[in-house]
């Protein structure tokens, strides 16, 4: 097997020239599925980042079902969670407070919103800050586009309005600038804007029928992740949420696990400490949650885009291979007759070619990932913003290598040449060693 494999190495060496176009094949796909499916894995963790994080639904979303359904919508106070109930979710929290990063209580309503001179809807999700920023990580700990974050700054009622709606309420950036780092998350640091009047009034319908206003200092701007969202939104504090809709109710909890915790073990220890306790208080991953339906068809739709164009790919890929091995092999016909006439059996022979492939298409993967790694360093090192379908602000052209989809192809690249290989050599082993040796 040795001596075969040495022959295989020198006849890569000698016919180096002719397997180029080969070559070439297997390093343009390997280099384009690295940089493609590199571009999809990292349009995912954007979008896995944005609604973990981001968004702060962490891992689960603690809350009574109904709150999403007709009637909850018709009526949210009814549906949502009571200070009993808040209790008890709270006690098993506490209980399971080294396995809890963050349990952050969430509360949304909408309203008008007018800063004296124009009134518009607006919609909110206000949050407890402390545990918001534990939920959000480093990665998106800042949380304005412009102005300072809530959860700094002096004491008072403040908001943060979506870029959007600032606009249409006179705030505005004193300089436009592409605040999304590479990885997620906004650049830290106080980035100036001005209003044209400094407090808005919120203005909303109680559970009792009343209506309630409260003054609010815009403490700056932040963006809501989509355009539609983002021309009603208001960021707000919890306790003033609660303070403005004169209610001691939390509308659902948001929780983040340690890294190391079973998530399908705790959603089990909720279930049984918790739900059966009150079965109208329920636990579910995000993702299966109403709220994760738009990223589960984002995601669908990146893995088809990314199964069709890699099938593509390969396809066109395979038929530059088996071409130019059977082109190859054709031309090494007398050199076939040649080892027939010293004594190879035909299976050796088969064998030598076999390595060959295996040889050339390792060689051109080589290359292929030598080069798709440069070129992504290139693009990633550019820092080039691009706007992102439904995302309101402009993102970064980033590549994030996917080792698995990597080995897969690396794999199937070499199994392609093999297969190439066997059946372009098999058909020319069937000849006489004759034919072979008169092959012109």
């Amino acid at each position: 097997m040795k001596y075969l494999i040495r022959i295989a190495f020198r006849n890569v060496r000698v016919n180096l020239k002719p397997s180029l176009a080969a070559l070439l094949s297997i390093s343009a796909a390997y280099m384009t599925i690295l940089i493609f499916d590199g571009y999809i894995e990292s349009v995912s963790r954007l979008y896995l980042n944005s609604y973990r994080y981001r968004q702060m639904y962490g891992d689960f979303i603690i809350q009574n079902p109904l709150l999403r359904a007709k009637e909850g919508k018709a009526n949210p106070y009814n549906y949502s969670l009571t200070p009993k109930q808040q209790e008890l979710v709270d006690s098993f929290m506490k209980s399971k407070s080294h396995d809890v990063v963050a349990s952050v209580k969430n509360l949304e309503f909408v309203g008008t919103v007018s800063n004296g001179r124009v009134s518009t809807i607006f919609i909110s999700r206000a949050f407890q800050q402390e545990e918001g920023l534990k939920l959000r990580r480093e990665l998106w700990s800042w949380n304005a586009l412009y102005g300072t974050p809530l959860h700094m700054g002096g004491p008072g009622s403040k908001v943060l309005l979506g870029q959007a709606l600032g606009r249409t309420l006179g705030c505005r950036p004193k300089e436009k600038q592409n605040i999304l780092t590479p990885s997620g998350g906004f650049k830290k640091g106080y980035r100036e804007f001005s209003c044209d009047i400094d407090d808005v009034l919120l203005s909303v319908t109680t559970a009792t029928g009343q209506i309630n206003s409260m003054d609010f200092k815009v403490s700056g701007i932040t963006d809501a992740g989509y355009r539609d969202v983002d021309a009603r939104f208001v960021m707000a504090d919890f306790k003033d949420a609660q303070t403005l809709m004169h209610t001691d109710r939390v509308g659902y909890y948001t929780v983040l696990l340690e890294n190391d915790v079973s998530r399908s073990q705790f959603l089990r220890e909720f279930e049984t400490a918790v739900t059966q306790k009150d079965h109208t208080i329920k636990i579910q991953r995000w993702q299966d949650h109403p709220v994760g339906d738009l990223y589960n068809k984002t995601m669908t739709l990146l893995g088809i885009f990314r199964n069709f164009v890699i099938i593509v790919l390969v396809a066109i890929s395979g038929l530059s291979i088996a071409t130019t091995f059977s082109k190859n092999v054709k031309e090494r016909t007398r050199e076939i007759g040649l080892l027939l006439s010293l004594g190879f059996y035909r299976r050796k022979v088969l064998g030598i070619f076999m390595y060959e492939s295996i040889i050339l298409s390792i060689i051109g993967i080589a290359f292929g990932f030598f080069g798709g790694s440069l070129f992504s360093l290139i693009l990633n090192t550019s820092h080039i913003y691009y706007k992102a379908g439904l995302l309101s602000e402009p993102v970064v052209f980033y590549i994030v290598p996917n080792w698995a989809s990597l080995a897969v192809g690396a794999v199937g690249l070499v199994v392609l040449a093999m297969v190439a290989c066997y059946f372009s050599t098999r058909s020319t082993l069937k000849k006489s060693v004759v034919e072979c040796l008169q092959h012109s």
